[in-house]
């Protein structure tokens, strides 16, 4: 008996080491701090944690601090990615609310170069009687469901006078929920090999693309986009009964713009704007001109990076009559 199990253990033992050094390997050599896959699962285990209402799935956990896809990322004491805000609000400030995602995020891009930020410094430029404070309430992997349900339980202790519902392509997805234990929570190696597997599974094994996969979250039976209109349409009326402006900003895809292959994907979330009465932008053309390329935090992330910002809060701006619009529909604005 002690003769078989000594290969046996010899062998485990080999596998192990090897496992080891592959680990080694990946967290000395390969993590550069700007392969996608990894640093989204730093921020997931750093910055996130499961939320109490599972309505809402995660939420970043407060009070952290990262450096992630290359940008120094801190959360305040109320889980934004921002600074502290004074409750209460002080007088003569409008303040605007951010919904969204890692787009609204600001995936890879620093903190002050985001739409929110960006959009903050033109609306506060030049001699005003009003202030304005632009909080960035983006979060890695929500949908429209997820912030739609955040805004109602949460939002209005920040106190905001205008929400943008920044909607993003993959909005339509169902809500994601976290595996626990195994290698996933702790192996660099693990995250990344996952990560090049289905890559290549999804090239040479018939995989859908990223458009038909895009284009599908918005088929009439997707579960996903009949969540995202449903709770769309009940911020829609949490809002209007709180006499708070709400509207619709809706991000192109970035991997091709002209043509744009998620047309109809604009088609329908334009027509639910519609629908609801929302003020509505599409930044598609804010951003149609430009080489797809020089909007990517990366070559394999096509995440938009601070041009790409830059192009989409100028679009906002204007949108927003540079904040005529809001002094107008904001209850506190300018008084």
């Amino acid at each position: 008996m002690r003769s078989r199990l000594k290969p046996l253990s010899l062998a485990a033992a080999c596998v192990l080491v090897y496992l080891g050094v592959v680990e080694i390997g990946v967290r000395t050599f390969v993590d550069d701090g700007m392969q996608y896959d990894l640093e989204m699962w730093k921020y997931a285990k750093t910055l996130k944690r499961i939320s109490e209402d599972p309505e809402i799935g995660h939420e970043h956990r407060p009070g952290t601090a990262a450096h992630l896809m290359g940008v120094d990322v801190s959360i305040n004491a109320t889980g934004q990615r921002d600074r502290a805000f004074d409750s209460p609000k002080p007088e003569g400030t409008v303040r605007i609310l951010m919904l969204g995602d890692s787009l609204t995020f600001g995936w890879g891009v620093p903190q002050e170069q985001t739409v929110a930020k960006r959009l903050e410094a033109r609306l506060n430029a030049g001699d005003r009687s009003v202030r304005y404070e632009v909080v960035n309430a983006g979060v890695g992997n929500y949908n429209a469901g997820m912030s739609s349900r955040w805004m109602r339980a949460r939002g209005m202790a920040l106190e905001p006078d205008f929400v943008v519902f920044n909607f993003s392509f993959n909005d339509a997805e169902i809500t994601p929920r976290r595996g626990g234990g195994g290698l996933a929570e702790w192996s660099y190696a693990w995250i990344y090999f996952a990560g090049r597997f289905g890559e290549v599974a999804r090239r040479v094994g018939g995989g859908h693309d990223w458009q038909a996969y895009y284009s599908g979250l918005y088929d009439d039976e997707s579960e996903g986009w009949r969540d995202a209109r449903e709770q769309i349409r009940l911020l829609a009326e949490f809002c209007e009964e709180r006499s708070l402006p709400l509207a619709l900003v809706n991000y192109p895809e970035l991997h091709r713009l002209d043509p744009y292959p998620l047309a109809e994907v604009s088609n329908e979330v334009r027509e639910l704007s519609r629908s609801l009465g929302l003020p509505y932008l599409d930044l598609l053309d804010s951003v149609r001109s430009e080489e797809p390329e020089t909007l990517w935090v990366t070559p394999g992330d096509p995440h938009p990076n601070a041009h790409a910002d830059d192009l989409m809060a100028e679009a906002i701006f204007r949108f927003l009559g540079g904040g005529e619009r809001l002094v107008a529909l904001a209850p506190t604005g300018g008084e």
